[in-house]
C-alpha cells in the first residue's frame, strides 16, 4: 500500500480522517444495484449514477488525489504526458514557424504588388503628361492658325 501524503499537498481541503469519513459516507452511493433492461443495466441509471460519483469526488477533491497518485506512480502516465507536452511544444513551434513564413511571404508580395502599382502609376502619369503636351501643341497650333486666320480676313477687307 502506498505510503499516504501530507494533508497540505491535497487539493481537496481534507485532512486524511475526514476523506476517508466522507469517502466511508460515499460508499452507499458508490456501490448500488440497477434496473435490467432488455440489453442489460439501464443506461440512464448507470450514467446518472456516475455523474453523481463524478461530482462527489470532485466536490470533495479525490479526484485530485486520485490522479496525482496514479501520475506519481506511474511512470508510463509521466512519460506519456512529458511526451505530451513536448508534442504541444513541437507543434507550437511549428505553428509560429509556419505563421512567420507565411508572414514574410505576405509582406514580401505586399511589396511586390506596391511597387508594381507605383510603376504603373508612373507609367499612366508619363501617358498623362505627353496626352497634355500634345493637347496643348495642338491647341496652340489652332489658336496660332485661328489668329493667322483673322488677321489675313482683317487684311482682305481693307
Amino acid at each position: 500500500m502506498p505510503a499516504r501524503q501530507p494533508a497540505e499537498t491535497h487539493h481537496s481541503g481534507l485532512n486524511g480522517d475526514a476523506r476517508e469519513q466522507t469517502l466511508a459516507s460515499l460508499r452507499p452511493y458508490i456501490v448500488r444495484t440497477f434496473r435490467r433492461s432488455f440489453r442489460g443495466y439501464d443506461r440512464e441509471a448507470v450514467n446518472h449514477h456516475l455523474e453523481l460519483i463524478l461530482g462527489w469526488l470532485s466536490f470533495t477533491g479525490v479526484d485530485a488525489l486520485i490522479r496525482e497518485r496514479f501520475n506519481e506512480q506511474d511512470p508510463v502516465t509521466r512519460e506519456f504526458r512529458t511526451q505530451a507536452e513536448n508534442d504541444v511544444e513541437q507543434v507550437r513551434e511549428e505553428a509560429r514557424t509556419e505563421a512567420n513564413r507565411r508572414i514574410e511571404g505576405a509582406e514580401a508580395e505586399a511589396r511586390r504588388v506596391l511597387k508594381a502599382a507605383h510603376e504603373e502609376a508612373e507609367t499612366v502619369k508619363a501617358r498623362a503628361r505627353d496626352e497634355a503636351a500634345r493637347l496643348l501643341a495642338d491647341a496652340h497650333a489652332d489658336a496660332a492658325l485661328a489668329r493667322q486666320g483673322r488677321l489675313a480676313r482683317m487684311l482682305h477687307r481693307h
